[in-house]
Formats: C-alpha cells, sequence, structure tokens
C-alpha cells in the first residue's frame, strides 16, 4: 500500500520569525496609532498655521512636553504597581512656590539647596500618600484625592494670591531648563535620560 506524503514547507530561519512578530507587534500596539494620531495633527496645524514650526514654538512645546515627560515617568511607576496618585499637580505647585520663595528671600541661596527642598516637601508629602496607603489601608484613589485637596488648600492659604516670575529667580536655576546642548535644551535632555532609565529598568 502507497503513501502520498504532503509536501513540507521549508521553516522559517528563526531571525525572520522574530522580525516578523516584533513587526506585528508594532503594528498592534497603541502607542503606534497615538503616534500617528499625534503626525496627523501636527501636519494639520503646520498647513493651517505655517508658523506653528517655526523652531521657537518647537523648543517651547519641547519643555512643556518634558515637564509632564518627568511627572508621568513617576507616575507610570505608581501605575505599575496597581496605585495611582491624583496629587500630583499640587505636590508640583506647592514644591514649586517653596522654591520660588526661598530665591525671594535669600537671593544668594546654593541652587541646590532650593532645588533640595523642594524635592524634600514632594517626599514629605509622597511619603504621607504611601503611608496611608500601606498602613492606613486607605485606598490610593481616596488617599491622594484627600491630600490633593490638603496640599492645594494649604498653598492657597500660603500663596495669598501672589506669584513669582522668572525675573526673581537666579539665573543659575533657570538656566537648568533654557541652556541647551547641540541645540536641545537641557530639560529635554534630562527627560529623555529618565524616561530611558525607566524604559531600561
Amino acid at each position: 500500500m502507497m503513501t502520498r506524503h504532503s509536501p513540507t514547507l521549508p521553516a522559517m530561519p528563526p531571525t525572520e520569525t522574530k522580525r516578523e512578530s516584533l513587526a506585528v507587534s508594532i503594528a498592534r500596539s497603541r502607542e503606534l496609532t497615538l503616534f500617528i494620531v499625534l503626525l496627523v495633527l501636527i501636519g494639520a496645524t503646520a498647513a493651517a498655521k505655517p508658523d506653528f514650526l517655526n523652531r521657537q514654538n518647537l523648543r517651547d512645546v519641547l519643555l512643556n512636553v518634558s515637564i509632564i515627560g518627568l511627572l508621568t515617568a513617576g507616575m507610570t511607576i505608581v501605575m505599575l504597581m496597581r496605585h495611582i496618585d491624583l496629587s500630583v499637580a499640587s505636590i508640583v505647585g506647592v514644591s514649586a512656590y517653596a522654591v520660588g520663595s526661598l530665591f525671594v528671600m535669600f537671593p544668594h541661596m546654593l541652587v541646590i539647596v532650593a532645588m533640595l527642598a523642594g524635592i524634600g516637601i514632594g517626599l514629605a508629602i509622597g511619603a504621607l500618600n504611601g503611608a496611608l496607603v500601606t498602613f492606613g489601608r486607605v485606598p490610593s484613589l481616596v488617599a491622594t484625592l484627600s491630600t490633593l485637596y490638603i496640599v492645594r488648600v494649604a498653598d492657597y492659604a500660603w500663596v495669598h494670591g501672589g506669584q513669582i516670575n522668572a525675573t526673581s529667580l537666579p539665573d543659575a536655576f533657570a538656566s537648568i531648563a533654557t541652556d541647551s546642548l547641540f541645540g536641545v535644551p537641557n530639560l529635554v535632555l534630562i527627560a529623555l535620560v529618565v524616561l530611558i532609565a525607566l524604559w531600561c529598568i
């Protein structure tokens, strides 16, 4: 009795299989869709107003995005732990005003000292949020929503409608964001380093 053997297809090399799987995963990723939408929005805005793509405007956009990128880097870690932090904006506000107030009261203060003071405020409020969630067993949504309003009310009571302009800050502090390396603002480079480090973890 004769048996008929069906022809077998040649096996694909492992490298080609990996490349195809990588291409498929990229094509299915939500990030790619968001990136395409972003490119479409940029193209439409540039077509409607060509001045949108001038150098100064792109620099301002990058600086604003860098600040958000640094905040989202920390938020990403919190969300990976299946929590949420709603008090970020309030913490940033009170920390920024505290640093500005130090420079107003002590114009010759070292930049690193003022920065450490702002970081210390953020760490203290973050530790409070962590203690409420870890030891108090309060859901992170409830805990950080509470500290959001507490910090915001404290900030309003402290500021009393006042403001601190960039002219009140020393040049050494402002140069952290305004100076550039190879035409790229330092703040953008700092955000890139932080995001790449987070991606590598």
